[in-house]
């Protein structure tokens, strides 16, 4: 389960910090019933599928995340961001480089700029995360291939972007094709299996 901050005064909850990560139905129930009849416990909910997307692209974003070694508040090397208003747009030194990766998908500033410009995104949060990825994946070409059941062509489209996938030069210890592929199919059936 995911977790978050909450501070309550009197029988007003405020949220100092949103949660991390998707939260599924069961996951908020369970936290609505642990609440005391005066208290509510009050999340905004990403849907177990960012932007209802299909389980093939849930499972697709989620191997991007696993293979990048991220959550939506992480920068490139591992420190936590809070401030999900804008990218963060920091340079960190990490795995041989000097990057401003940030996030689930590990956007570095410009890429985040550009897609958030293209999609129309006003802030840095995990919703806008996701459908900044999904717009990229479909920029590149990697969408169709996904929804074609493509996988290792979509895997080697998505190493132009990610640095931990094959088909790139980036040299930062991309992950193979078929580590890449054996978490997506595990991923994938886990969430076939949910529905």
């Amino acid at each position: 389960m995911s977790h978050f901050n909450a501070r309550v005064l009197g029988a007003f909850p405020i949220v100092l910090m949103a949660p991390i990560g998707i939260w599924n139905s069961a996951e908020v129930h369970s936290l609505r019933g642990a609440a005391s009849d005066t208290m509510e416990v009050i999340v905004d909910v990403v849907n177990d599928r960012p932007t209802n997307s299909s389980p093939e692209v849930q499972a697709f974003l989620d191997t991007i995340a696993w293979a990048e070694g991220a959550d939506y508040d992480v920068i490139v090397g591992g420190e936590n961001f809070s401030d999900f208003s804008k990218h963060p747009g920091e340079f960190r030194k990490a795995f041989g480089v000097v990057s401003s990766a940030a996030g689930r998908y590990q956007f570095i500033d410009t890429t985040w700029e550009a897609m958030a410009k293209k999609e129309g995104l006003t802030d840095f949060t995990p919703e806008s995360q996701d459908k900044a990825a999904i717009a990229l994946l479909k920029q590149i070409g990697a969408l169709d291939e996904i929804k074609s059941g493509d996988i290792d062509a979509a895997i080697c489209s998505a190493g132009g972007q990610w640095a931990s996938f094959p088909c790139n030069d980036w040299g930062q210890n991309p992950k193979t094709t078929s580590k890449i592929r054996e978490y997506y199919d595990n991923r994938l059936k886990e969430l076939q299996d949910d529905q």
